[in-house]
């Protein structure tokens, strides 16, 4: 008796275990981190490399395609084999990415070994997306916005901390994260796990021809490759675009994530928080951005906490759903779709850039309305096409 009530009181703490829970939010803040430090290191980059803004935009999208080949790897070995080792392993593939950038590196390397930390990174986003899904089941909802909300509030502290080490040389910044996956591979080793619910080794099919899956696929491509394309050109177009001090344009990326930080709180808040949430709020976000730059804004903070609020469910949101629609194999799913979706992360922040070169940085920044009312259309699709199930209304 006393070990079955020890069983649910461990079930009921936490994403896995409890020491899982305080693990799984270090590694979502350094995972935010990550997610802006190409953009906030923008300033440093180009002194140090001499990058253009297309080089730059390339930079910020090859660590979301390393992430985005990590999330799809992630997805089958989450679903079948032990998740101790994989979390091990995806954060050291991160800190060795990271911690051996030097000064001297060359352009090509630096992008080699983005991406590799991306890879590391996006491993381990899978396996703790995967997993709390998994344990909450239609309940997930909640759990995930807030371990995103850890991301959202490393992507917040982030720019702050990369003025600071970036003083002298781009690396600081870099090698002070990569210790910090460091930190979170050797804690790993002696966090317990749960173990999947399928059997080793056994693949469970998963239909490519879904509606559904697709268009869930369509909508995060979409979403991840605003959110990097706004945080990636956030700086260059308070620099270039307003002529304002580089300050704030990490401000504005500091706001934006701040902004998706309060947002997906309100998310987390609320009992029926779906994909009409999503529609709304992108909707909204076109509207504002394009109203902005029309009108000259020149408080690139104040708009991009807007759009970050605006912005802020649609992540967490579509990984729930895709774990919840595809619960015969949620790390395979959410894999696939996260990794699509960074795959978006990489492909529009290299379009806006091309863009920016062609044009200027605004023109650049007006292409994302066009982007944000996709996004929208996309999720209106995709809430016609869901079959209500038995609670879903009161869990989401």
């Amino acid at each position: 008796m006393t070990s079955r009530l020890r069983e649910l009181s461990r079930r009921d703490a936490g994403i896995l275990a409890p020491d899982m829970i305080p693990l799984g939010s270090v590694t979502f803040l350094l995972f935010g981190g990550l997610l802006v430090i190409a953009g906030a290191s923008g300033d440093a980059l180009a002194r140090d490399l001499e990058l253009t803004l297309d080089q730059l935009g390339l930079t910020g999208a090859t660590i979301m395609l390393g992430i985005a080949a990590g999330v799809v790897a992630s997805g089958p070995v989450v679903d079948r084999w032990p998740r101790r080792p994989a979390m091990v392993g995806g954060a050291a593939l991160a800190a060795l990415g990271l911690v051996t950038i030097d000064s001297s590196i060359g352009y090509g390397r630096l992008l080699g070994q983005l991406a590799l930390a991306g890879f590391g990174a996006g491993f381990v986003e899978t396996l703790i997306n995967a997993a709390t899904i998994e344990r909450y089941g239609e309940r997930a909802a909640r759990p995930v916005t807030l371990l995103h909300t850890a991301a959202t509030l490393g992507a917040v502290l982030a720019p702050f901390a990369v003025g600071a080490l970036n003083q002298t040389s781009f690396t600081g910044s870099f090698r002070a994260l990569g210790l910090g996956w460091a930190a979170i591979a050797i804690c790993s080793a002696a966090v317990p796990f749960d173990a999947p619910q399928r059997a080793s080794g056994v693949a469970t099919p998963l239909s490519m021809r879904s509606p559904a899956l697709l268009l869930l696929c369509a909508a995060t491509f979409i979403y991840v490759g605003v959110e990097s394309s706004l945080t990636l050109f956030a700086l260059p177009w308070a620099s270039d675009g307003l002529a304002l001090d580089p300050v704030r344009g990490r401000r504005a990326i500091s706001a934006l994530w701040l902004g998706m930080l309060l947002g997906r709180l309100v998310v987390a808040s609320r009992s029926k928080a779906g994909m009409h949430w999503i529609a709304n709020g992108s909707m909204a976000a076109s509207l504002l951005l394009g109203l902005a730059l029309v009108g000259g804004l020149r408080q690139p903070e104040l708009l991009l906490g807007a759009l970050g609020v605006l912005l802020a469910g649609c992540f967490p949101l579509l990984v729930t759903l895709t774990g919840q629609r595809f619960a015969e194999a949620p790390g395979t799913a959410v894999g696939l779709v996260v990794g699509i979706g960074s795959v978006g992360g990489f492909t529009l922040p290299a379009v806006t850039g091309a863009i920016g070169e062609r044009l200027d940085v605004t023109a650049a920044m007006a292409s994302l309305v066009a982007w944000c009312l996709a996004l929208a259309a996309t999720a209106v699709v995709v809430q016609r096409l869901q079959r209500p199930t038995p609670g879903a209304h009161s869990q989401r």
